[in-house]
C-alpha cells in the first residue's frame, strides 16, 4: 500500500486550505457559542462540497470510497 501523498492529495490539501482560510473559523465558533449557528453551518457546507465528509462513504451510497491517505490528508489539514 502507497502512503505517500500524490498531486491530487495535495490539491485537495490545498482545496481544504483555502476554504479554511476564506472563512472566519474563529469567529464561525464564536458565533455559534452565542447561538448563530449560520456562520458554522457555512463552513461546515464549504467542507461537505469538497467531498470531506464523503471520503469514507461507498461509492454505491454516492460517496468517495476514498483512500485511507485522502482521509489522514483532510484530518491533517482540519487540525
Amino acid at each position: 500500500m502507497n502512503f505517500e501523498i500524490d498531486e491530487q492529495q495535495r490539491d485537495f490539501a490545498s482545496s481544504i486550505d483555502a476554504a479554511l482560510g476564506a472563512a472566519d473559523v474563529p469567529a464561525a465558533v464564536r458565533a455559534w457559542a452565542d447561538g448563530d449557528t449560520a456562520p458554522g453551518r457555512k463552513v461546515w457546507n464549504q467542507l461537505t462540497e469538497l467531498g470531506v465528509t464523503a471520503l469514507l462513504v461507498a461509492e454505491k451510497y454516492d460517496g468517495i470510497d476514498a483512500h485511507p491517505v485522502d482521509l489522514v490528508v483532510a484530518v491533517e489539514r482540519l487540525g
